[in-house]
């Protein structure tokens, strides 16, 4: 089983660029958790579950500066 966690985005202001401009600084990835488990099943019917492992890999923020230059 996997879940994706969603990047968050952070937003900089920017002397240096024009108003509406937006520059990607770092440009982030969504993170994940799975879960590995053993499934046993005897004639079609699971007699037993077990988690073989829990991870987790937190998501990277986007950084976009934005301009504020007036």
């Amino acid at each position: 089983m996997t879940d994706v966690i969603i990047c968050n985005t952070k937003y900089k202001y920017d002397k240096t660029l024009s108003p509406g401009q937006e520059v990607v600084e770092v440009q982030g990835a969504n993170g994940a958790k799975s879960i590995a488990y053993k499934i046993i099943k005897k004639n079609g019917a699971i007699i037993s579950k077990t988690i073989l492992s829990e991870d987790r890999y937190n998501p990277m923020t986007k950084v976009i500066r934005t301009g504020s230059k007036k």
